[in-house]
């Protein structure tokens, strides 16, 4: 019976569906004003019609495939037709565009341009002192799954005559014919050599850029002389519309620095430089870096060319001109999951005979306001970081490596070179959380976080952060203790925490540096871990303002420093603590966990 009254009601839903349609039709074709066309009228509840498909070109209908034939003609006139929207640009082939050092062939991209690689698409290019690639202030620019072939070779001799030949040429050219900018006594801005060697110079007022899969590698058998100059250039510019009687004055009113920028999923083999200049409001996600190396010629020698015209590289090196506009400093800059596996390919410093300086390419090297590194690893042995005059700077979950002798102790891994020009801000509010970096060098007289010792320094946050040494071969213990005291100004909140050999080659020693404003305490403990009845020695010392008390399986006895040896009967993990409380009234906690192993047995004879 049931199932006999389902199918009735069935039948007449169907029935009253189709009566609605037919009175919904009825209605639309005979209402007064409706147009007789026999069907009915468009409602606002109808499904909208499908965007037409998305026109695209192969690359093929410009260009030579294959990889032998220059085509850099053929796709200069592609990108030119691709822009402001017309279509998507496929490659699914390989294709040569043959740059070397010519300032006309550069190829610019202008806005609503968007490149996909498809198959077997790839650009080989051999641009060489001046840029494969150019986007000025150009805006709406999509490039997707890119694949360069870098097969040219910056020279060593300075490549200055070919990027100003370009620079004050072509590029001038295009400005004035496409932007709009008058230049009565001027060139465009310079921004020296180095930029110009990249694949790709991106100026100006360029926005919306969007780079989402790329790999940019030269031959598997590459030497180092032959790696890619720069992956990425970012330079200041002229706005549409500028009239440069002058050299150009740096401020926001005339010039721009390109912002709005997006790179996901880049991936680099084979390079000096990775990205370099000056930029706002970016993102850097899900990058990797695999070998790098110094210029150089064939043998190894000649580190950063002659005259060491070519600056030292870095994976990023985000930097600005503090002296200039403070509305055209770095802001707004995030990076997030990078891993530099720091494979150094041909000389190293060590192997100059000249200057020990040449050659430092550390990882990374920024500055900024409101910048964020969050998830970056880095295993050069040059080092991790070089912290640029930055104001609201946070770099956090890092794990890197690094060898101190690499450059004959010259460098830590962190280094802190100080702001520089008239309108150069000091360091402020930059916080480093949850960092381990290791020393790889067999024995260490440095520390492995720089000083700063400028008086306007404010706001130092340094929580969680580790170093690992193998061996520690300085005068004293204490330069360890003591190195959270290292950084002048006020507002900071600094723990270092020291695992390191104890001088003797027996065991590990922990030693926990801790600063709130100026006020600084530290903890040591060694050996970390005995056998169960032996003894640790602990010593401890703090500044006669800060309240501290001992916590754990320890009893400090109400002195503000001091060295006490603590044993434990029983196996097992012990901890012993030390907390402070400074002008923040804050308490920080110095603690460390003492393993108590099992105990040797006796022998009797």
């Amino acid at each position: 019976m049931t199932r006999a009254f389902d199918d009735i009601a069935k039948r007449a839903s169907k029935r009253a569906r189709r009566l609605t349609i037919g009175l919904a039709f009825a209605i639309a074709v005979f209402a007064p004003g409706a147009p007789c066309t026999g069907k009915p009228a468009a409602s606002g509840s109808e499904r909208p019609a499908a965007p037409p498909a998305e026109r695209t070109e192969p690359i093929s209908k410009w260009a030579e495939c294959g990889g032998t034939v220059d085509s850099a003609q053929g796709v200069a006139n592609a990108f030119a037709e691709a822009g402001n929207g017309a279509f998507t640009l496929l490659v699914d082939c390989p294709v040569f565009i043959h740059i070397g050092n010519v300032a006309t062939r550069p190829i610019f991209v202008d806005s609503g341009t968007k490149v996909v690689f498809t198959g077997k698409g790839k650009f080989i290019v051999d641009n060489a002192g001046i840029p494969a690639f150019v986007i000025v202030n150009s805006s709406n620019i999509i490039f997707k799954n890119w694949d360069i072939l870098y097969t040219g070779e910056l020279p060593l001799t300075s490549t200055q005559v070919y990027s100003a030949r370009f620079n004050d040429t072509k590029l001038k050219y295009w400005l004035r014919s496409r932007r709009g900018v008058t230049y009565q006594r001027w060139n465009p801005f310079w921004a020296g050599p180095t930029p110009l060697t990249a694949i790709f110079l991106i100026k100006g007022s360029t926005a919306n850029l969007i780079v989402d899969g790329m790999r940019l590698h030269v031959p598997e058998n590459a030497p180092a002389s032959k790696f890619i100059p720069q992956a990425f250039a970012f330079a200041p510019g002229e706005k549409d519309g500028a009239v440069v009687t002058a050299s150009p004055p740096m401020t926001a009113e005339t010039m721009a620095v390109p912002r709005q920028i997006k790179f996901t999923n880049i991936d680099i083999d084979g390079a000096y430089m990775g990205w370099q200049g000056n930029l706002q409001d970016a993102t850097f996600s899900h990058i990797r870096s695999h070998r790098y190396s110094d210029l150089q010629d064939a043998s190894g020698g000649t580190i950063g060319g002659e005259r060491h015209y070519f600056s030292p590289p870095h994976l990023f090196y985000l930097n600005y001109e503090p002296g200039n506009d403070p509305a055209l400093f770095n802001k707004n800059i995030t990076l997030t999951d990078i891993i530099d596996y720091g494979i150094r390919a041909g000389a190293g410093p060590r192997d100059t005979g000249t200057s020990p300086t040449l050659g430092n390419a550390l990882s990374l090297k920024i500055g900024g306001n409101n910048v964020l590194v969050d998830g970056y690893q880095s295993y050069r042995p040059d080092g991790f970081l070089d912290l640029l005059a930055s104001n609201g700077i946070t770099i956090r979950n890092v794990k890197a490596a690094y060898d101190s002798a690499w450059l004959h102790y010259l460098y830590p891994a962190i280094r802190f070179p100080g702001p520089f020009g008239a309108n150069a801000p000091a360091y402020a509010n930059v916080t480093l959380e949850n960092v381990e970096i290791t020393d790889l060098a067999p024995s260490t007289h440095m520390l492995p976080a720089g000083p700063s010792m400028l008086q306007a320094n404010s706001g130092f946050r340094f929580e969680n952060v580790k170093f690992v040494l193998n061996r520690w071969s300085g005068p004293s213990l204490e330069i360890l203790a003591k190195s959270s005291g290292n950084y002048s100004g006020s507002g900071h909140r600094i723990a270092f925490d020291y695992t390191i050999t104890s001088p003797d080659g027996h065991g590990k020693t922990a030693i926990l540096s801790r600063r709130d404003g100026s006020t600084l305490w530290y903890l040591m403990a060694g050996p970390l871990s005995v056998p169960a009845g032996q003894s640790v020695t602990l010593s401890w010392a703090s500044d006669a303002a800060a309240f501290c008390a001992p916590s754990g399986s320890w009893n400090a006895e109400g002195l503000a420093s001091g060295t006490k040896t603590v044993t434990s009967a029983a196996q097992g993990t012990v901890l012993y603590g030390y907390s402070c409380t400074g002008p923040s009234g804050i308490p920080q906690d110095a603690a460390v966990r003492v393993t108590f192993t099992e105990a040797p047995p006796l022998h009797s004879d």
